[in-house]
């Protein structure tokens, strides 16, 4: 996988939970506190790997890393599934879409994406 040489805008959110685990998914944001997405919104994709209380940085637009619940290939719209992990977008156009993949991934995989809040399509 090529190096992704200019990571997008970050964001300071504080761990609610312990996120250690789930660096390079999907989160979902409750004030400064962020936790691990669980399909639908997203505020960002965790870069860190933070315990609980510690401090979280969010890329909340941008180039990052993703890790795929499934293989996919690049040019695929994506939204966040169960876990904060990629999925295929469901609408694009109409539905939550946080951006297209760069560089797709094998199932559990890391790929590139370019996180966007203002929707796809």
């Amino acid at each position: 996988m090529g190096e992704l040489s200019n990571v997008g805008w970050k964001e300071s959110f504080v761990a609610s939970g312990d996120l250690s685990g789930a660096q390079f998914r999907f989160v979902q944001a409750n004030g400064n506190d962020v936790y691990l997405g669980n399909s639908g919104y997203a505020e960002g994709v965790l870069q860190n790997k933070p315990q609980d209380n510690e401090h979280a940085a969010v890329v909340v637009m941008g180039g990052t890393k993703i890790i795929v619940a499934s293989s996919l290939g690049p040019n695929i719209f994506v939204g966040c599934g169960s876990g904060g992990f990629a999925v295929i977008a469901s609408n694009p156009a109409l539905g939550l879409c946080y951006g297209r993949l760069i560089q797709g991934a094998t199932s559990g995989g890391t790929g590139v994406m370019y996180f966007s809040q203002v929707g796809c399509g």
